[in-house]
């Protein structure tokens, strides 16, 4: 999640170039704008205008047969069984654009089968403890569309050794309504388009196999003043 000219919408957690900054426009010219959608692997698309760009979140990891390792991104995915999660800000800007997913347990060689919450652009995910999933991190909140909405917030893990239990909520400040998606035990929740949220991943043991879920689509928004 990045913007500039901070000053205008309020916006917490919000990464972009200085407060005082913006972009000079004239109504004669034309501007490229591109939407990221969300993509299986390694990230979700990036989103556009002009020379600003917000990198799309990392993919999490699974356990095997899959991938342990998950990937960098704007956010970092969450990892899967004893593996931490991806790198955030990838490629690096400052103010950084978000943030990494959860680190692994510091038990490698026990059975805790639990994924990492996916980091989110206020802060990086949680780790689970055997028995839920990790909590995606936190969105960051702005109101430049004219009503304080959370974007980019992280999708929680699932956790493959309680197929019954809980997966890992969506990331907040308010999970139920910041557009990440959370896990439970039959279905991964995919994110919420137009507000660039991390998708939840269904435990591992569910029967049948959970479905699966998608981030969601990011959004350009542009907010000017008439003379």
């Amino acid at each position: 999640m990045r913007s500039t000219n901070r000053t205008y919408p309020t916006s917490t957690g919000s990464a972009g170039s200085t407060p005082t900054s913006g972009i000079q426009v004239t109504e004669a010219t034309t501007y490229p704008i591109i939407v990221g959608s969300p993509n299986p692997a390694p990230r979700g698309g990036d989103s556009s205008f002009g020379p600003i760009t917000s990198t799309g979140g990392g993919q999490g990891g699974r356990i095997p047969p899959g991938a342990h390792v998950s990937n960098p991104g704007g956010s970092g995915g969450g990892g899967g069984h004893r593996m931490g999660g991806g790198t955030g800000n990838q490629p690096p800007v400052s103010p950084p654009q978000g943030n990494p997913g959860a680190p692994p347990l510091s038990d490698t060689t026990g059975t805790p089968f639990d994924g990492k919450g996916g980091g989110g652009m206020g802060s990086a995910g949680s780790t689970g403890n055997g028995s839920n999933g990790g909590q995606g991190g936190n969105g960051g909140t702005s109101d430049i569309s004219g009503t304080s909405t959370i974007y980019a917030a992280g999708g929680g893990g699932g956790v493959y050794s309680n197929p019954t239990g809980p997966g890992g909520t969506a990331g907040g400040p308010s999970p139920t309504t910041s557009g990440a998606g959370g896990a439970s035990s039959w279905d991964g929740k995919s994110g919420q388009d137009g507000r660039g949220g991390g998708a939840g991943f269904p435990s591992g043991t569910s029967n049948p196999p959970g479905l699966p879920a998608v981030g969601g689509a990011g959004v350009v928004v542009i907010r000017y003043k008439f003379q």
